[in-house]
Formats: structure tokens, sequence, C-alpha cells
């Protein structure tokens, strides 16, 4: 599982990483509402959450959270290795992968810019933005631009030759 994860679903979740912990040791048991709150951020089912194993739920982590076999952003995303939708890149990384300047993308963040359709997650002070979100909006734009017509350029006003 990706370092930080337990941290972030604990966090999304309304709790802290140690009841987190405990859950996932089964030291406790979560509430029904808490299992479906856990079920939303996590992906791994409320039942599996109240009633799994120790092993049973860290294998279900796993498998909704796998650890990226390589470190280089662009060869996960090109080789089908990480998925694109549990994944989560910093303003540099969108920067790169757009073509925009990382200052642009830090003024959309914070609204200076118009932001693309892409999910936003704020950690206190550091930014995640969702790749999958960001991947289908570079996909739209690609496609909005091969269907757009060019136009002819009008001719200046003026002399006509």
């Amino acid at each position: 599982m990706k370092r930080g994860t337990l941290k972030h679903i604990a966090k999304f979740s309304g709790i802290t990483p140690q009841h987190l912990s405990d859950i996932l040791a089964r030291r406790k048991t979560p509430s029904p509402r808490l299992a479906v709150t856990l079920e939303e951020h996590s992906g791994v089912s409320r039942v599996l959450w109240v009633w799994g194993t120790r092993e049973e739920l860290r294998a279900a982590l796993e498998k909704a959270f796998p650890k990226p076999k390589n470190t280089n952003l662009s060869k996960q995303i090109n080789s089908g290795q990480g998925n694109a939708d549990q994944m989560l890149i910093t303003v540099d990384e969108a920067a790169r992968i757009t073509g925009m300047s990382a200052s642009w993308w830090r003024a959309a963040v914070i609204g200076r810019k118009p932001m693309p359709p892409v999910r936003v997650i704020r950690f206190g002070k550091s930014v995640r933005l969702h790749l999958g979100d960001l991947l289908r909006y570079i996909e739209q734009e690609q496609e909005g631009e091969h269907t757009k017509q060019r136009r002819k350029p009008k001719s200046p006003p003026g002399r006509v030759p």
C-alpha cells in the first residue's frame, strides 16, 4: 500500500489515524455509520470493515491502493502499471503532463485562473490533483481540437487588392 494512504483515509473519514489503526488491528469495531464513510473513502466494503478479519481487510486495502512499482509517473501511466483513478499528483507533475507552467496550476488551484474539471485534494498546506480527472480533461481537450473546423481568416477592413 502506498505510504500515507491510511493517514489520508482517516483524515477524510473524520477519525484519527490511531483510531483507524485500532480498527485495522481489530482492537475496535467501527460503527455502521463510520463503516459507510470508510467504504466511501477507501472503496473497501462496509461489511469487511465491520466483520472482516485483519488479514482480509489488509488484503482489500492493498488491492484498492497498490504500491506503485516505478517512481517515474510517466512510466507508470504509459505502461499501465498505475491506476490513474487512484493516483494523486503534485502541481509540478500536472505541469509536466499538460505542458502548462506550475505557476499557472498554482494560480488555478487558489482560484486566480479558471480551473479545469480536476479534483483538488488538500492535505494541510500540501495540494494534490486527481490524475484520472486530469487525463480525462486532456483527452477531451484533444478531441475538441480535432473536431473544431478551421476558419478562413477574414480579410482586413480597408483596401481591397
